[in-house]
């Protein structure tokens, strides 16, 4: 608790949110001063509100947290939020106006996890139904029917992004990730557990299976990253590498949806455990630690 006081609560709040426009500072100076000036990332945004509206649900500086949490909120739903299309923009101005009006799935999953967070701490239903609006925009513009999982980079009309030169994000133009579709994994968790509803329950369940089964490289116990749309995996050198760090939080985040679902954990065990020891065997520097 003194840590987390002294070194994220302490240090975040109140200074890193923006009273002049909402939302939350990104950058440090040279000082370690939260200054302006870069705009704001949908991703960090929605976590920082995660972080504001879980101190306020734990009851740790709640006052202040939940002032920090309403500004996070506001400025997502008013500045990144696409009122036109559906789903949320990958990036704004200081002020709020985009800058990057396309829209990822990693970005998107994000938006939901934080939203149901702010509902958590709030009880403020409207969050609610943002976060189940955004699971409709993904299950209708993302969802590939043909061969499950979601497709990732959107222009902001939902039109496909297929320029290989196009600036990324996550994985490269044209593909489905492993780190996309872990994300959405955890989104869905929670979503399912706010709003307990068959279409989430179905995508649930085939995100655990497709981060236990269609992920996993057929040698070794990891997960690799990058796929074609039909699940062929990238045999590119960049892409076959074990990633230990999303390994482990996969392990977490599948028994999590599992208990979710209500499904036994017993079945999950092996694959959990081979998955963990793997990364502790090839990624823990036992010299140094880390």
């Amino acid at each position: 608790r003194h840590l987390l006081m002294r070194s994220v609560v302490d240090f975040y709040l109140p200074d890193c949110v923006d009273e002049k426009h909402g939302g939350y500072l990104e950058e440090l100076d040279g000082n370690g001063e939260f200054t302006r000036g870069n705009g704001k990332f949908l991703t960090l945004q929605a976590r920082q509100l995660w972080l504001f509206s879980t101190l306020a649900a734990n009851d740790i500086r709640k006052d202040e947290a939940l002032v920090a949490a309403q500004s996070g909120y506001e400025f997502l739903q008013s500045h990144f939020r696409d009122d036109t299309h559906g789903g949320y923009f990958s990036r704004v101005s200081d002020e709020g106006t985009p800058i990057d009006s396309r829209k990822h799935a990693y970005h998107n999953s994000f938006v939901i996890y934080r939203l149901v967070s702010y509902f958590r701490a709030t009880g403020d239903r409207q969050a609610l139904v943002a976060a189940l609006d955004v699971f409709d925009a993904l299950e209708k513009h993302a969802y590939d029917e043909e061969f499950g999982g979601y497709q990732e980079f959107f222009h902001a009309n939902w039109s496909p992004i297929t320029d290989p030169d196009e600036p990324i994000y996550v994985g490269a133009i044209n593909t489905k990730t492993y780190n996309t579709h872990l994300h959405l994994l955890e989104a869905f968790t929670e979503l399912y557990r706010a709003a307990p509803q068959p279409d989430i329950r179905r995508r649930l369940d085939e995100l655990l299976t497709i981060n236990t089964v269609t992920v996993r490289h057929p040698k070794y116990p990891c997960n690799i990253d990058g796929w074609t749309h039909e699940w062929r995996m990238l045999d590119n050198p960049q892409n076959l590498r074990a990633s230990y760090g999303h390994d482990v939080e996969c392990a977490w985040l599948v028994l999590e949806a599992a208990r979710a679902l209500d499904r036994p954990l017993a079945p999950l065990r092996q694959w959990a455990v081979s998955m963990v020891d793997y990364s502790l065997e090839h990624g823990f520097d036992r010299r140094h630690g880390g």
